[in-house]
């Protein structure tokens, strides 16, 4: 039941999504196809591609045609030789499976981790991605010197020439991973323990459905949600019954709109609002 990175991150915005993500994975009435996620996919690629030229010839761990045992053999095989940067280097510790986008070999046998990403700021989700890289490394025995997020400057002009070291910033989340070294521990055996469910954990509709991101199963969980149920406030006069006061009632047991029978306790912008749907 290995945990992959992007299982773990999964994991870390909702239970429910982790074990859906492993077990019901090309489910298309869970998943349904993303035209824009596999856009997202492809510029991350490209932006990937471009970040390997900051490291240039390095060892390419091969997706296609190799098993993970393959790769991690591999991978080991590279550090052995001398190998100064190995691209998709693939590594398991315990179940927990990880590709490090850019993994530098320092003369004296330490690794430096390189995540690449086609963002312009760094995103707390980076931060758990990148922990969880330096946890699997750690544990594995490797002297782990630095761990940094590579990601696009949003003040970068291109002129005739394009300039790798002006389109990148790379920012040091050593610290970080170190500090998070002992919740990736619990949160890699509590994400297991979900996964051995047979069944996909209860899981409300809340912020995580948003929050890092928009949730792949959105529709799915969200099927019983009905036209007219309080998340439609504010949809006649402007976003301003936020989405935390909308979960608030709808975990307190009032799910539509013709529920709430006196409007007289909520601010009085949202009075407005609510007194537009009646």
């Amino acid at each position: 039941m290995a945990l992959s990175k992007s299982l773990y991150i999964n994991g870390m915005q909702c239970p429910k999504l982790l074990w859906l993500s492993k077990h019901r994975k090309g489910d298309r009435s869970v998943f349904a196809p993303d035209a824009s996620l596999e856009a997202v996919f492809e510029r991350g690629n490209e932006v990937g591609d471009l970040a390997c030229e900051l490291f240039p010839n390095g060892e390419r761990i091969e997706w296609e045609g190799t098993s993970f045992d393959e790769k991690i053999a591999r991978a080991k095989e590279l550090i052995e030789r001398g190998v100064r940067y190995i691209y998709e280097a693939t590594f398991s510790f315990g179940g927990a499976l990880i590709m490090v986008d850019i993994l530098e070999i320092c003369a004296d046998g330490s690794l430096i981790i390189n995540e690449v990403k086609s963002s312009t700021s760094v995103s707390p989700v980076y931060m758990d991605d990148t922990a969880f890289q330096y946890f699997v490394l750690t544990s594995l025995g490797y002297n782990v010197k630095a761990v940094n997020l590579i990601y696009l400057n949003s003040e970068y002009v291109r002129g005739d020439e394009l300039d790798l070291r002006g389109l990148f910033i790379s920012e040091d989340l050593t610290e970080n991973a170190k500090e998070q070294f002992n919740n990736v521990r619990e949160n890699i055996a509590r994400f297991e323990r979900i996964l051995e469910f047979p069944n996909e954990p209860e899981c409300d509709i809340d912020m995580h459905c948003y929050e890092p991101y928009t949730c792949g199963a959105f529709e799915y969980c969200w099927a019983g949600v009905a036209q007219g149920s309080v998340f439609d406030i504010g949809s006649k006069l402007g976003v301003k019954f936020y989405k935390k006061d909308k979960f608030a009632l709808w975990h307190s047991g009032v799910k539509n709109i013709d529920d709430i029978k006196d409007i007289s306790s909520f601010p009085a912008y949202q009075q407005i609002q609510l007194k537009a749907h009646k």
